[in-house]
């Protein structure tokens, strides 16, 4: 799950760490709550998705 070049861990280990915030999250907050956390972590999701997918096309060009 390296990468060779840098010796930085693969994007995907950031998305699973997202999922896993707001899975905590979403199971621990009362439900008043729950418009700020979408509000903060959707785009968050989005915007590291969109990094991950760029950074996985060019590791797999460059291969």
């Amino acid at each position: 799950m390296d990468d060779d070049r840098t010796g930085q861990r693969a994007p995907v280990v950031l998305v699973l760490l997202l999922v896993g915030i707001g899975v905590l999250l979403y199971s621990t907050l009362p439900s008043s709550l729950f418009p700020f956390v979408a509000t903060v972590f959707a785009p968050a999701a989005i915007l590291l998705l969109i990094w991950a997918a760029m950074r996985l096309s060019v590791g797999i060009r460059s291969a």
